[in-house]
């Protein structure tokens, strides 16, 4: 995280243990709901990029 955000491709003012925790709950939530409408991987993508822009 410390080197994305040196990097830019992050926000300076991101919290790394609020992703984390996002991150696990919508893990756990695709494991027990799994995405019907798209690929694991771009669920995980969506996921990712949603709460890191």
């Amino acid at each position: 995280m410390k080197r994305a955000k040196l990097r830019n491709e992050v926000r300076a003012d991101l919290d790394a243990n609020f992703v984390f925790d996002v991150m696990s709950g919508m893990m756990l939530y695709g494991l027990i709901f799994p995405p019907t409408s798209e690929s694991w991987s771009e669920y995980v993508r969506r996921a990712v990029e949603a709460v890191i822009n």
